[in-house]
């Protein structure tokens, strides 16, 4: 019944109704919006727009790592200490930890020294300009933005409100076949509900005549067989007791 009762009557404002939500749905659609989008979007954006800075920042971090013709790299940086270090040990056996150490720490250096290299190689051809993929990336977010101004503080959020749109839309849409299917179900339960209170009512009266015999049988036992017990009973609408009116 409350569906019913909410369910828009006037032509005019269904329409109008169904024009903004049609706009609405068709908008955020057409956007085609993913959860977590707007941060992926950030990310690669920062990465674009400073892929020369990453680039030059790898190129010197591999060689200072690896080293040159002109200047020696960290790992040779760490043998030539492991050098130096032992040689200070074998005049003084109190160094031995420390050269151990050393030593331990340039070996471990120089094996990972050759993946880390290989690695940042690899990753400088990912840190190509491209300046089409940064517009795309300004062009989408500007979406966003607009977006976000209409309907909410986030991709979430408005993905939200146009599912909620799109509800709202369908259920206008189909009113009156959602109507007629209320209607019926309605007169079904008033049937049914209608059906049950005949039987309560049924039994009622059946216990009326139970209550009444004995109470009739109690009057002639304290000799009042002139003293009888009457009820009137009418039906009226359904309520939560049912449908008896009833008065002894």
């Amino acid at each position: 019944k409350k569906e019913l009762d909410a369910i828009i009557t006037d032509e005019g404002e269904k329409q109008r109704k169904i024009d903004l939500l049609s706009y609405q749905v068709q908008e955020i659609e057409d956007a085609s919006l993913t959860a977590g989008e707007e941060e992926t979007l950030a990310a690669r954006r920062k990465v674009l727009a400073n892929a020369s800075t990453i680039r030059e920042r790898i190129s010197q971090s591999y060689a200072l790592l690896s080293g040159g013709d002109d200047a020696p790299g960290a790992v040779d940086l760490l043998g030539e200490a492991s050098n130096a270090i032992d040689g200070a040990a074998q005049l003084d056996s109190g160094l031995s930890a420390a050269a151990g150490q050393l030593l331990d720490l340039y070996y471990t250096a120089k094996d990972l020294s050759a993946d880390l290299s290989a690695d940042l190689i690899g990753r400088l051809e990912g840190y190509e300009t491209n300046d089409a993929e940064l517009d795309e990336i300004e062009q989408r977010m500007d979406l966003i933005y607009k977006l976000k101004r209409k309907y909410g503080d986030t991709v979430e959020d408005i993905i939200a409100f146009g599912q909620q749109a799109r509800e709202e839309l369908d259920r206008i849409q189909f009113s009156q076949e959602r109507t007629e299917h209320l209607q019926a179900e309605k007169h079904r339960l008033y049937v049914l509900a209608r059906d049950k209170a005949e039987v309560l009512t049924q039994t009622r009266l059946k216990a009326f005549e139970e209550l009444n015999r004995r109470i009739s049988g109690t009057l002639d036992f304290l000799n009042m067989p002139g003293v009888r017990m009457t009820l009137r009973h009418t039906r009226g609408p359904l309520a939560s007791h049912g449908q008896d009116s009833i008065e002894f």
